[in-house]
């Protein structure tokens, strides 16, 4: 481990390779990350752990093999944004090739080495967000942010989902309360109409009938709210 700081002051005052930094990248687990930063949380704390240039040299003919200029990896590895952006770009490109592969029987592509690996995939992400530590500059691409949220299995996950179909639930309530403010009686097919969904997706939101009722709860509060919203709710839904 490294030396002990008694002078918090004193290291703030330090840049780059500090002790600190040392002590993290001794054993750069989050375990030991979060127990160094608690302790020092004012330090420069340099966190790159990717190999560099060394990985460059060590890697260029696998990164050929799957039509990554190299060069690119090392424009990335410099923090240069359109290095950043492009390579995402490619890695996304790659990614779409693979699935799609799979989805026709490949399956095995990966470990025949005809496809890119999630670990190098990774790896990359990782030498690209190093970069902005080395360079200290913060600065991401949205390409590399897709490509993060598809890695890390945001987009389409369980959370996603939820939140999409209460939006979706929500608008049905909201359409169904339209058509009952002007007399109407809203049905499942109606709604699923309005909002391009088939009506089994919609009663599949109320499991237990209670749309109506619920549009006519909402109706009852835009009615104590402002009673002069009712006449644009007669207005706004379109059967």
């Amino acid at each position: 481990m490294g030396a002990a700081v008694s002078d918090e002051e004193d290291v703030n005052r330090e840049s780059g390779f500090n002790e600190i930094t040392k002590e993290y990248q001794a054993s750069p687990t989050i375990e030991n990350y979060v127990r160094v930063r608690r302790k020092y949380p004012l330090v420069p704390l340099e966190i790159a752990t990717s190999g560099g240039l060394e990985f460059f040299f060590l890697h260029e003919d696998e990164l050929r093999l799957h039509g990554i200029d190299p060069y690119l990896v090392v424009g990335a590895m410099d923090a240069d944004l359109a290095a950043q952006a492009e390579l995402s770009l490619v890695l996304l490109e790659l990614i779409i090739e693979r699935q799609k592969k799979e989805k026709e029987g490949e399956t095995h592509i990966v470990r025949c080495g005809n496809a890119i690996s999630d670990a190098l995939i990774n790896y990359l992400i990782g030498t690209c967000l190093d970069a902005l530590d080395w360079n200290h500059e913060m600065e991401i691409s949205r390409e590399l942010i897709v490509l993060l949220k598809h890695q890390i299995g945001v987009v389409g996950s369980d959370y996603d989902s939820q939140l999409k179909k209460r939006e979706q639930r929500q608008r049905a309530i909201w359409i169904a309360a339209q058509i009952v403010a002007r007399g109407g009686v809203p049905s499942y097919r109606k709604i699923g109409r309005i909002m391009d969904v088939e009506a089994r997706t919609v009663k599949r939101w109320f499991p237990n009938g209670e749309m109506i009722s619920e549009a006519k709860a909402l109706l009852d509060q835009v009615a104590d709210l402002n009673p002069s919203l009712l006449a644009k709710f007669k207005g706004v839904a379109s059967d």
